[in-house]
């Protein structure tokens, strides 16, 4: 697929990858910051997809990141099992 061999030349070290049937995720071990949503709609729009949204799910919380639009969706792990 061709996201996935974008995120392959460009993914570093402290992530991990998972490939699904409709997407990927990706792992982190630090919060999400404002900084990372922006990368990473920079590298999915630079791949020439058109996504309608995003979502990040962080079991460590998020930093500096605002939901400003129902197209950015924040979902803290605790929301998930708390």
């Amino acid at each position: 697929m061709y996201l996935k061999s974008e995120i392959k030349k460009i993914a570093n070290a402290s992530e991990v990858i998972e490939a699904l049937a409709k997407g990927y995720l990706k792992f982190r071990g630090e919060p999400v910051t404002k900084k990372m949503v922006k990368d990473e709609k920079a590298q999915v729009q630079k791949a020439g997809l058109n996504c309608y949204r995003y979502g990040f799910i962080s079991r460590s919380g998020f930093k500096d990141v605002n939901k400003d639009n129902d197209r950015l969706v924040l979902i803290k792990l605790e929301d998930l099992f708390g």
